[in-house]
């Protein structure tokens, strides 16, 4: 992975392997995906435990990386497994016909639904979920179905594959609970896979990879994700694998063997075939960690966000991000900035403020009432100022004059939100009558103009009157509706004389 020219992203990482665990922080699923997740695995759960023809699934397990954590933001789907008490291997595809039709009838309205071998697949949207079925296996039974394996009998070994899900997913949480940085660089090296085009659409699975990664850790004490993802590297490079994932042995012979950690006749590895360029890519990429991981992260990062809005690049998201930042009076908050990437054509923005500081070019710091963001060179510049001042006050002993708790900038930005909040409930009123306060909320939290407390900061408005849970323009303010004020433009101190003298509240506008 080559670094680019001019990547947009970060200039000089000195601290990359902080950086890389940023983004693997940035590249997992966000609350609101986790909870669209969540909620479509009840509702396809309670279908599938009350409605499958035959008295319903037993049971339903989670399985896959959103079971594991370690699914990606981008492309992730849920897998479920239904277990089913009279489950017969030879009858598969009727299970999965009950299944789907299972699924269209309570949840089929907008979704689509696709199969495999062993899956019915549900795409509704952004969302995507694979049923697979499966059963109760006792330890005897299931070293009945291996012995027929090995005599070559693979069909019902591999029908009862979903059946292990259970013990896979707990193999692999009790290895994250004990190195939970591990799961960090899964989702780096999974990143760095879907970053790359494999010949004949042949890229290694994401089982593979975290086995991998896993088998990476135990030959090592790394601790830090980036080390991790190193380490994968490392093995990635290598001619030959032979990962045996606890098993004491194999009788498999093949010159790339990653084991099942529950079955060890399954060789993870023998669905892939594009080694070689797997060992090509990972040398380049390890040469590059090792003369400069700044550069190498620099570019990781610049091509992951490239790869989340296309066909824009990272340079034109950042340029578009500081000329907007740039055009205000006041520094835009988080949501502010947001609002603004989706109302234009580059989409959501996943994750705002941890895209934006791996941007490089914005400072997130806590404030309030929200995150505020400044562009690069304002910030130098503010936070010049502020020293200036802390310098005179020290220096002069200006003691009897109270330290200010907030800065000024915040402070201004919070004065020019309830102007630009009470100018839109002025128009959102102008027409007459009274609006319920709720609705004026659902108005704002969709203008990115969030108000907490909001009832309370109309009542003390003069332009307006609550009454219960209603609002309405005064009587005083209701003729002049249709004379609209611009909204005052509260400076911004640039030196140490004007940083001193307390910001006046600006007055709302004129309904």
């Amino acid at each position: 992975m080559e670094a680019s020219a001019n990547s947009g992203t970060v200039r000089s990482l000195t601290q990359w392997k902080r950086w890389l665990q940023l983004l693997a922080d940035y590249l997992q699923p966000d609350k609101q995906q986790q909870k669209v997740a969540s909620t479509w695995a009840e509702k396809v759960t309670k279908a599938l435990r009350h409605n499958r023809k035959g008295g319903g699934a037993a049971s339903v397990r989670h399985a896959g990386s959103f079971a594991k954590g370690t699914a990606l933001t981008t492309g992730f789907d849920v897998d479920l497994v239904a277990f089913v008490g009279d489950f017969n291997f030879r009858t598969l595809p009727q299970y999965l016909n009950d299944i789907e039709n299972c699924l269209r009838s309570n949840h089929g309205a907008n979704a689509e639904f696709s199969r495999t071998r062993y899956a019915v697949q549900l795409h509704d949207g952004d969302f995507k979920m694979d049923v697979l079925i499966g059963r109760e296996v006792l330890d005897d039974e299931w070293g009945a179905i291996m012995e027929s394996a090995r005599q070559g009998n693979t069909d019902e070994m591999e029908a009862h594959s979903a059946s292990l899900c259970a013990k896979q997913v707990a193999y692999m949480k009790a290895i994250y609970a004990k190195h939970p940085h591990a799961r960090f660089a899964v989702v780096l090296a999974k990143n760095w896979r879907n970053l790359h085009d494999w010949t004949s659409d042949n890229k290694p699975s994401s089982f593979l990879i975290e086995l991998m990664v896993v088998d990476s850790l135990a030959k090592s004490e790394a601790k830090k994700a980036a080390d991790i993802f190193v380490l994968f590297l490392k093995l990635a490079a290598a001619g030959s694998h032979r990962v045996l994932s606890g098993h004491p042995a194999t009788e498999i012979t093949d010159p790339h063997v990653v084991l099942d950690p529950v079955n060890p006749l399954n060789n993870v590895a023998a669905r892939f075939s594009n080694w070689g360029q797997l060992q090509s890519l990972a040398q380049r990429d390890l040469s590059l960690i090792s003369a400069a991981p700044g550069a190498f992260t620099a570019s990781f990062i610049d091509k992951t966000i490239n790869s989340m809005f296309r066909p824009h690049t990272t340079s034109e998201l950042l340029s578009f991000i500081k000329s907007k930042v740039a055009a205000q009076a006041f520094p835009m908050t988080v949501g502010d900035v947001s609002a603004a990437v989706a109302a234009s054509n580059f989409g959501k923005m996943h994750s705002p403020e941890q895209l934006l500081q791996l941007l490089g070019d914005f400072t997130v710091s806590t404030g309030k009432p929200k995150l505020v963001v400044m562009a690069g060179s304002m910030q130098a510049s503010m936070l010049a100022t502020y020293q200036k001042v802390e310098k005179v006050m020290a220096h002069k002993a200006l003691v009897s004059m109270p330290r200010p708790v907030h800065t000024p900038l915040p402070l201004a930005a919070a004065a020019a939100k309830e102007a630009r909040v009470r100018d839109f409930v002025c128009q959102l009123l102008k027409s007459g009558g009274s609006v319920l306060v709720s609705k004026v909320g659902s108005h704002l939290n969709s203008r990115g103009l969030k108000m907490p407390k909001l009832q309370r900061f109309l009542g003390q408005c003069k332009e307006f009157v609550v009454t219960g849970d209603r609002v309405r323009l005064s009587a005083g303010e209701a003729a002049s509706t249709l004379v609209q004020q611009p909204n005052p433009v509260v400076p911004v101190p640039t030196t140490v004389q004007q940083a001193l003298v307390p910001l006046p509240r600006p007055a709302g506008p004129s309904c």
